[in-house]
């Protein structure tokens, strides 16, 4: 019915507003949140685990069970404490987090175990396995529901690029693009054949080929490529084929820039006119530019061009007595 569907949308609403209040809260506040949370889901497991054992929710309640239960949270919430579990930031969480939560639940569980064991209490003797599995879940469970939140939430809101090149440098700069917030990378694009239309990190492996239909796709327009170790050749290849295409195309520094610590994988910089030449670049000869230049008088035919004007700016800084600048358009003379 209509009604439904409006009253599942506004509590949807009013559940994401809660999301985003609780997000904005200071860490502390967080944290205390977090660890009253995680107690609710250990007396919450053990009520199910009872539940599910007698298949029943008519079981013993008697001072010793209750005794077991407040010993098992109060112990748990020191542990918890004591392995970490809320300093780790949630939507950074990664295999060491979910370690720690899995620890963390394991001796909880033994806890439960020793507490039954010493208050006698008449719980059944599966009731720490099936504590263990209702714990982890509803532990586990509630930080990747929190970190698929906060995810999807930056994932709204960030630019999709392709990163050109599946070596290592492609998955660091997969990595250094996760932990930010303002690049999602769509997928890896690599010349290997043999890696075509594998995953690296959860991302497919494209060939060059399907770029063009990739750029097609919503909010994607830029290329980053991850080839500091490639040949000139190669990146010039691979530049000229991205050329026409509707992207902006940025590359990782050099190997040598990389290797020396100079810079990192994730400072992207723009591509350079070299890396645009049929040629590897002529170095200019400053003795040669100072016997032609300096102190002479020099005319520059076609001065109002962009090769004209460029030439202009060089020939100045090396200190000519005179500059002439001749062209047939008096618009282009003004410019420069």
């Amino acid at each position: 019915p209509n009604w439904l569907l409006r009253a599942l949308a506004s509590l949807t609403r009013e559940a994401l507003g809660l999301g985003e209040k609780l997000i904005e809260l200071p860490r502390n506040f967080k944290q205390l949140l977090l660890l009253a949370m995680d107690l609710a889901f250990i007396n919450l497991a053990i009520w199910g685990a009872i539940a599910l054992r007698y298949g029943s929710f008519n079981f013993p309640r008697g001072e010793w069970e209750i005794a077991s239960a407040l010993a098992t949270t109060l112990l748990s919430a020191i542990i918890f404490l004591r392995l970490g579990l809320y300093r780790a930031v949630i939507r950074f969480m990664g295999q060491q987090a979910v370690w720690a939560i899995v620890r963390a639940v394991s001796y909880s569980a033994l806890v439960l175990t020793a507490a039954v064991f010493f208050t006698r209490a008449d719980l059944p003797r599966s009731l720490p396995i099936l504590y263990w599995a209702f714990a982890l879940v509803a532990i586990g469970g509630s930080r990747a529901l929190v970190r698929a939140y906060y995810q999807g939430k930056i994932r709204s809101a960030t630019e999709k690029v392709i990163i050109y090149g599946a070596g290592e440098t492609g998955r660091q700069l997969l990595a250094a693009i996760n932990s930010g917030a303002r690049y999602r990378a769509l997928c890896f694009i690599d010349d290997s054949p043999a890696l075509h239309y594998s995953e690296i990190h959860g991302l497919r492996v494209r060939p060059p080929a399907d770029i063009p239909a990739l750029l097609e796709s919503p909010g994607v327009r830029q290329i980053f490529l991850a080839l500091p170790s490639a040949s000139a050749e190669a990146r010039r290849r691979i530049i000229r084929s991205l050329v026409d295409l509707p992207a902006y195309v940025r590359t990782v520094p050099s190997f040598t820039d990389l290797l020396h610590g100079k810079m990192t994988v994730d400072q992207l910089q723009e591509i350079q006119l070299e890396d645009l030449l049929e040629r590897a670049p002529v170095p200019p000869h400053p003795e040669l530019l100072d016997m032609r230049i300096k102190g002479k008088t020099v005319l520059v035919t076609g001065a109002g061009g962009s090769i004209g004007a460029e030439l202009c700016r060089q020939i100045l800084a090396a200190g000519p007595r005179e500059l002439i600048l001749l062209d047939s358009s008096e618009y282009a003379l003004y410019e420069i």
